[in-house]
């Protein structure tokens, strides 16, 4: 392999001369990954909306809106704090939890990649959830997206 202001360049015996990637077929072959995944059929969700599978949503009591609702997919963090969370915290609410923990983040200035980092978000996240005060004032409506 040869290489030459980043790009790279190997010798083909077929054609006797060095050819580029694209001629090695790096262009073409992602272009048949394309083609072959847009030709399976639609994933479970997009399916649900055409009224294929008939899959039920494991609910829970949520914690921050205390009410039955859709629980998450599967639990969010690895060891008991993520089972606690998987058994008692509702997509929305874990929607939400994500939106604060980025204030959290910018507030405190944190770098994620340190375990003082990760101890104070693992933390907020604790009493956010489980703390006194966790559950939302009666009759929160959450705020819309901005589009």
């Amino acid at each position: 392999m040869i290489r030459v202001h980043g790009a790279s360049f190997c010798y083909d015996r077929r054609f006797g001369k060095t050819i580029g990637a694209a001629r090695r077929g790096g262009h073409a072959r992602h272009q048949r990954y394309r083609r072959r995944r847009a030709a399976r059929p639609a994933d479970k969700v997009s399916s649900l909306e055409e009224g294929g599978l008939a899959v039920t949503q494991r609910m829970v009591k949520c914690v921050k809106f205390q009410k039955e609702m859709p629980g998450l997919a599967a639990p969010p963090l690895k060891g008991e704090l993520g089972q606690r969370i998987y058994e008692n915290v509702s997509q929305e609410a874990w929607n939400l939890w994500k939106e604060h923990m980025k204030m959290v983040v910018n507030e405190y200035q944190l770098n994620l990649g340190t375990p003082e980092a990760q101890e104070i978000i693992l933390k907020q996240m604790e009493d956010y959830f489980f703390g006194a005060g966790a559950a939302l004032p009666p009759g929160y409506v959450p705020q819309q997206a901005k589009t």
